[in-house]
C-alpha cells in the first residue's frame, strides 16, 4: 500500500523573521567582536575622508586668496616691479607650495612664480619653474601661457640654439603665430646660425597669411641684412652665477654688425623686441 507523501506547508512571514533573527544572534555571539571592529573602521575612514576634503577645500580658497592679494609684477607704467616686489612673490608662493597640497590653484602658484623669478633675473630657477610646471600638470592651460616663456628664458640666459629649437615646436604648434618664427630666426642669428636663421625667417616672408603682419616686415629686412652678411650683434652676457651656458658656443658673425637697424631690432632678449612673445 502506498504511503501519500505530504507537502511541507510553506513557513508564515512571522515564522521567516524569528529565524533569521535566531541566525543573526548566533552569528552576533560567535564575530561579535569583529562585526565591531569593522563598524569602527568604517567610522574612522569616512571621518578621516570628510576631515581631508574639508582641509582640501579649506587650502584651496586660502590658496587662491593669497594669489589674488599678491602684488602684481609690473608698474602701472608696465615698468618691472622692484625687487622686493617680486622677492615678496616668490617667497610667498614657495611657502603655499610647500604646505604641499595640490589643488586647482597649484598650476597658477607655478606660473606666478616662475614669472616672478624671470623678472627678478633668477632665470635658471624660472626655467625650472616652467618645466615644473608642465611636467606636474601638463594638461592645465596653465601650461599653454607658460610655453612661449621657456624660449624668452633660454634666449635671456645666451643658450640660443635651445631658444630657437623651443621657438620652432611652438610655430609649428601654433601655425599662425608668426611672433615664434621670428623669435627662431632672431636666437638662430644670435647662435651664428646664417642658414638656420634664413629658413625660419623665409618660414613669415614666403607665406601670403603674414603679408599683413608686423613680423613679415621685419623678416623682409632680416632677410636683406643676411644677404648682406649682417647678422645680429650678441648682446652683453648675463651676469655670471645665474645664467647657465649655451650648449654650443656662439659663433663669430659671418659679417660685420649691421648698423642701419631699426630702433630696438637688435635690442637684448630681454627686451620686447621684433614681436618677440610677451611675458605673462
Amino acid at each position: 500500500m502506498r504511503t501519500r507523501t505530504r507537502e511541507p506547508v510553506p513557513a508564515s512571514g512571522e515564522e521567516i523573521l524569528e529565524r533569521i533573527f535566531v541566525r543573526a544572534k548566533k552569528l552576533a555571539g560567535r564575530y561579535g567582536l569583529f562585526v565591531l571592529a569593522a563598524a569602527v573602521a568604517v567610522v574612522v575612514a569616512l571621518f578621516a575622508l570628510t576631515s581631508y576634503r574639508n582641509k582640501a577645500r579649506s587650502e584651496q580658497a586660502r590658496t587662491w586668496r593669497e594669489l589674488w592679494e599678491l602684488p602684481g609684477l609690473y608698474r602701472s607704467d608696465l615698468q618691472p616691479a622692484s625687487q622686493g616686489v617680486t622677492e615678496q612673490i616668490i617667497s610667498r608662493c614657495e611657502s603655499l607650495l610647500e604646505a604641499g597640497w595640490e589643488t586647482d590653484a597649484t598650476p597658477w602658484v607655478l606660473l606666478t612664480m616662475a614669472n616672478a623669478q624671470r623678472v627678478g633675473g633668477l632665470l635658471e630657477e624660472a626655467l625650472e619653474s616652467f618645466r615644473r610646471l608642465e611636467r606636474e600638470h601638463p594638461d592645465h592651460y596653465a601650461v599653454d601661457l607658460a610655453a612661449p616663456n621657456v624660449p624668452g628664458v633660454l634666449e635671456e640666459m645666451g643658450r640660443y640654439g635651445e631658444a630657437a629649437r623651443a621657438y620652432e615646436a611652438l610655430a609649428r604648434r601654433d601655425e599662425g603665430d608668426w611672433r615664434y618664427w621670428l623669435g627662431a630666426g632672431r636666437s638662430w642669428e644670435l647662435a651664428g646660425k646664417r642658414q638656420a636663421a634664413e629658413e625660419a625667417y623665409r618660414a613669415i616672408a614666403d607665406s601670403s597669411d603674414a603679408e599683413d603682419s608686423e613680423e613679415y616686415a621685419k623678416a623682409a629686412l632680416r632677410l636683406r641684412e643676411l644677404s648682406a652678411g649682417n647678422l645680429l650683434a650678441l648682446p652683453p652676457a648675463p651676469p655670471a652665477g645665474r645664467e647657465g651656458a649655451e650648449e654650443e658656443a656662439p659663433q663669430e658673425p659671418e659679417g660685420p654688425a649691421e648698423r642701419d637697424r631699426q630702433p630696438n631690432e637688435a635690442a637684448s632678449p630681454a627686451e620686447k623686441s621684433q614681436g618677440s612673445p610677451e611675458r605673462d
